[in-house]
């Protein structure tokens, strides 16, 4: 362990370790001068070296620190300016690469690290001043990940930012910014031979902002239509999709981005071990209808049209036949498209995952077939819940009030209407199965990932087959936020 603090004048350290002895080694280095601080701890594998390199005097520190090689490796470094923080924290189980640069001078602490690896890995920085605050996170799990991250803090004053390329079995992003005013997140991840992508920026001050873009599978889900949709008022938006992955079989990928005006301490969902809850629903008496866009699938009046109408409103009312509000307009044995049942035609072509005004009053629901939604996504349900308003299900739970869902289905993929339910995988994916889960997320149900899930509608795999039926658990989340039927 080696501490050292200077308070006059300038000194510089410079040192390389490589351990070779212990399985792993933790060493901590610190400094300090007036009104300035920096240190880290390092918990290294055997085969990991290190090169620390600081100055410091007259106020101000400056370091640099490298970290490369194999194992298990854990880092963390704090460093202030007369009270302004900065931190990070490194993870690593397999192949590791990072190089963390901090600066604390006058009132200002920095610190920019980039850091990529294989196996598992997770990254985070933080900036907090005041009653400011803002982080960036990311992890991947089985696989590689790259990023450069950055946070800042001043007087009164935190940034934060992450350039981040994850691949790998499963990986996940967070963005969050954190003010007197309100606090915004940004919340995203995958599971299933995935890829990621963030550029994500937080900013507080006299109020929190979040801007860039989360993409998966090289679909935008989020970006700066969506945040500013957000920042708006007190909002929130989930997107959820699944697509295919690199192995064949279906993965899963979900982001929400939320702005609220003060901490809230409701749940952004509730498991039981049988199904979840995302934390959203809808008012009685709604009812729910959706806008299905003609751009991809023909005219109001062609058969494709009507097809794609048909089996929607066949998996909505699916849901419908099995509760005792009347979630979704119409008759719940109608599923013809018209003003007065659960699918309306429109010519309208808008750009997903943004807001379009919805107010919970059911309409402004929209759904499309587009080729807007890329790569091996499947299909995304985007759905925006207030963070002020709230509403009851039948146990008085309190949720979030939902104000718009819109739901795309990828144009650049081929689609059938099955005839049957099959358990038989198939490379093209049936209509009414994945409207029937898509939906699901509209309602307020959350993705189901365990081997014990893969009989529920809300399991988020799919490998072709047609399942039209709600499972058991459904009904139970469905009852839970709905009631039973009567």
């Amino acid at each position: 362990m080696t501490t050292l603090k200077r308070m006059a004048h300038v000194l510089t350290l410079s040192y390389i370790l490589i351990m070779s002895v212990n399985p792993v080694l933790g060493i901590s280095v610190s400094y300090g001068t007036d009104g300035a601080s920096s240190s880290t701890n390092y918990n290294l594998d055997t085969s990991t070296a290190l090169k620390d390199v600081g100055t410091l005097g007259d106020g101000r520190i400056s370091r640099i620190s490298q970290v490369s090689g194999s194992g298990d490796n854990e880092i963390s470094y704090q460093t202030s300016a007369k009270g302004n923080n900065v931190n990070s924290a490194i993870k690593s189980s397999g192949v590791l690469s990072a190089t963390t640069s901090t600066i604390a001078s006058g009132e200002v602490a920095f610190l920019s690290q980039d850091v990529a690896g294989s196996g598992d890995l997770a990254a985070v920085v933080q900036g907090k001043s005041g009653s400011t605050s803002t982080e960036q996170m990311n992890a991947v799990l089985n696989g590689y990940a790259s990023a450069s991250m950055n946070a800042l803090a001043g007087k009164d004053i935190s940034k934060s930012g992450q350039s981040t390329t994850i691949s790998g079995d499963a990986g996940a992003t967070s963005s969050r910014s954190n003010s007197a005013e309100n606090n915004m997140a940004v919340e995203g991840g995958f599971s299933g031979s995935g890829d990621l992508n963030t550029d994500l920026t937080s900013v507080a001050a006299d109020r929190a902002g979040i801007y860039g873009t989360n993409s998966f599978n090289g679909q935008e889900v989020v970006n700066n239509d969506v945040l500013q949709g957000i920042a708006s008022g007190e909002l929130s938006v989930s997107a959820n999709g699944i697509y295919e992955d690199r192995k064949g079989d279906l993965g899963i990928f979900g982001v929400t981005a939320t702005n609220v005006l003060k901490p809230s301490q409701d749940k952004l969902s509730e498991d039981n071990g049988v199904f979840a809850t995302t934390g959203w629903r809808w008012a009685d008496n709604v009812p729910i209808q959706y806008q299905l866009s003609t751009n991809l699938i023909g005219s109001s009046t062609s058969t494709n049209a009507k097809l794609w109408a048909r089996e929607i409103s066949e998996g909505a009312n699916e849901w419908d036949l099995n509760t005792a509000k009347n979630i979704f307009k119409g008759s719940d044995t109608t599923n013809t498209p018209g003003s007065t049942n659960v699918i309306a035609f429109t010519t309208k072509v808008r750009k997903p995952g943004v807001y379009y005004g919805g107010t919970g009053d059911g309409k402004n629901n929209y759904m499309a077939l587009t080729k807007a939604v890329t790569g091996s996504t499947i299909a995304v349900t985007w759905t925006w819940s207030y963070t002020d308003v709230y509403v009851y299900g039948p146990d008085e739970t309190r949720y979030k009030k939902a104000a718009e869902s819109d739901i795309y289905f990828n144009g650049n993929m081929k689609w059938r209407a099955a005839n049957s339910e099959s358990t038989d995988t198939n490379s093209i994916f049936d209509i009414r199965t994945i409207a029937t889960h898509e939906v699901g997320h509209t309602l307020g149900l959350a993705d189901l990932y365990g081997s014990e899930d893969t009989s529920k509608t809300m399991y988020g795999y799919n490998n072709g087959q047609v399942d039209w039926s709600l499972g058991n658990a459904d009904l139970l989340g469905l009852w839970k936020l709905y009631g039973p039927v009567s």
